[in-house]
This record gives C-alpha cells, sequence and structure tokens, in this order.
C-alpha cells in the first residue's frame, strides 16, 4: 500500500514538474499566433480568439531569423568541435595516467564553472580586439568553447573511468599504441557520454547571449539571442514577431534533444555512477 502511495506521490510531482518546464513553450507557441490587439485585450487568453500567423509569414518573407540560425550553428558548431575534441583527450589523460599535477588539473577545471562570465568580459574583449579576433565567428567559438571544458572533461573523466582498465592492458598486449586504444576502445564505448557533451554545449553556447552580443558587433554576423533580442527598443516590442523568431531559432535545438535523447540520458547517468 505504502509503495502505491509513493508511486502515485511520484506520478503526480512529475507530472507538476512537467507542466512547470512545458509550460512556457506553450505560451511561447501561443502568444506568437496572437494578433498585436488580442495580445494586449486578452493577454491571459490560453488559446487565440483568432489564430494569426502573421508573425512567422513577416519573419519568412524577412529572412534575418535563418541568417541568423546560420550564425549561430557555424559557431556553436565550430565551437563543440574544439571544446569536445580537447575535452575527450584531457578526460583520457586524467583517467589513465597519473602525473604531478592531475589533481590540480582538474581541481582547476572544476573551479572554472565558477567563474561568473560577466565577470571576466572585459578582458576577454580586450584579448581578441588586440589580435584583431572582435567580429570574429572564430575568436567568439575559441572563447564560447573555453566556457565548455570544465564541465565537458569531468564528464567525460568520469565516464572514462567506468571503461575497464584490463581493455587497455589487454590492447596494449597486442601492440596497440595509446591513441590507438583511445580512438579505437575509450571512444567507442563512451559514445554516449561523448554524444551528450557534445549537445549539451551545443545546446549551451546555441543560447548564450552575453558574449556573442558583445564579441560581434557586425548585424549581418548577429547570432540568434543578439538578433532577437534587437526587436526590443524604447518605442516596444512587436511580441508576435519577437516570439515566432524564438519558436522557430528554437526548431534546431529540440529535434536535436529529441533525435538523441538516449545518447543525453544514458550518458550523464552511467557517468555519474562509479563501477
Amino acid at each position: 500500500m505504502f509503495k502505491n502511495k509513493s508511486f502515485i506521490i511520484g506520478i503526480i510531482i512529475s507530472l507538476a514538474i512537467s507542466v512547470v518546464i512545458i509550460f512556457p513553450v506553450y505560451w511561447m507557441i501561443i502568444v506568437s499566433l496572437k494578433n498585436e490587439v488580442e495580445l494586449f485585450s486578452n493577454p491571459y487568453g490560453f488559446f487565440p480568439k483568432e489564430w494569426n500567423p502573421i508573425g512567422y509569414i513577416t519573419n519568412i518573407q524577412d529572412n534575418k531569423v535563418f541568417i541568423w540560425m546560420k550564425n549561430s550553428v557555424i559557431v556553436s558548431g565550430f565551437a563543440v568541435i574544439i571544446s569536445t575534441t580537447v575535452s575527450c583527450l584531457a578526460a583520457y589523460a586524467l583517467s589513465r595516467f597519473r602525473f604531478k599535477f592531475n589533481k590540480v588539473i582538474l581541481a582547476s577545471s572544476i573551479s572554472t564553472q565558477m567563474i561568473v562570465p560577466a565577470a571576466i568580459i572585459a578582458p576577454i574583449y580586450l584579448m581578441l580586439n588586440s589580435i584583431n579576433m572582435t567580429n570574429s565567428f572564430t575568436g567568439l567559438a575559441i572563447v564560447e568553447a573555453a566556457f565548455q571544458l570544465g564541465f565537458s572533461m569531468n564528464v567525460l573523466k568520469s565516464f572514462f573511468d567506468n571503461v575497464p582498465i584490463q581493455l587497455d592492458e589487454a590492447a596494449k598486449i597486442e601492440g596497440c599504441s595509446e591513441f590507438t586504444i583511445f580512438k579505437k576502445i575509450i571512444l567507442p564505448l563512451s559514445k554516449p557520454a561523448v554524444v551528450s557533451v557534445l549537445l549539451i554545449s551545443f545546446f549551451d553556447i546555441y543560447n548564450e547571449f552575453l558574449y556573442s552580443s558583445t564579441l560581434i558587433t557586425d548585424i549581418n554576423k548577429w547570432l540568434g539571442p543578439a538578433g532577437i533580442a534587437s526587436n526590443t527598443s524604447r518605442v516596444g516590442v512587436n511580441w508576435t514577431v519577437t516570439l515566432s523568431q524564438t519558436v522557430i531559432f528554437s526548431v534546431i535545438p529540440l529535434v536535436l534533444y529529441f533525435t538523441l535523447q538516449r545518447n543525453i540520458i544514458r550518458g550523464l547517468t552511467t557517468g555519474s555512477v562509479k563501477g
């Protein structure tokens, strides 16, 4: 009887959390389909009295949001390739080798997650400006990749630690080098963790606003968050256009998440439990 009650309570709590998470997405879509008059005359209506896709039509004709999406995908993809590659190599070294500063490097990578990005944006801007890499996708991608390294390294190291060391030893007996072991054994077995790190990093960079709006000043190079934010002015905000842009901009992360969500869950949960 107690188990049944616990199960029902768990279901209720799960449903409540799901509603809290899903409701903002639902509200964003509903508001994007309202006209300006209805939006302000009946702001709390759960359904539009008259479905109005003018915001989507305007954005399709204007095409700006698709340029912003393309720019965001380019920067996010480049940054994710850098951060995931470096993280995989660093995590393998920390997991398989014992050297003097092993724990120091691991602790340092964790401590980087405690740094508030806004606190170091000025020195980063000055550093990039001194080497002519402001207003550059490459400069922004390198900065974004650097912020992902700490998280990615720790998740991957936890996963690599769970891969039996006996596999490495058997491969060495067969004459495999360290890099071959890493490439042919560790990476294939760690695919869920690598995919989860890659996707979470992509989502984080794709939605990042502060650095993308500060380091990129050319309107033609704007990323999605900066472009959508540009709809705000002293006059006000065109909510229909803004939220329809947000819905369109959210399509890529949603498709990636629902396509690869099993890898994300498996990668994070397996890597968090020591074997």
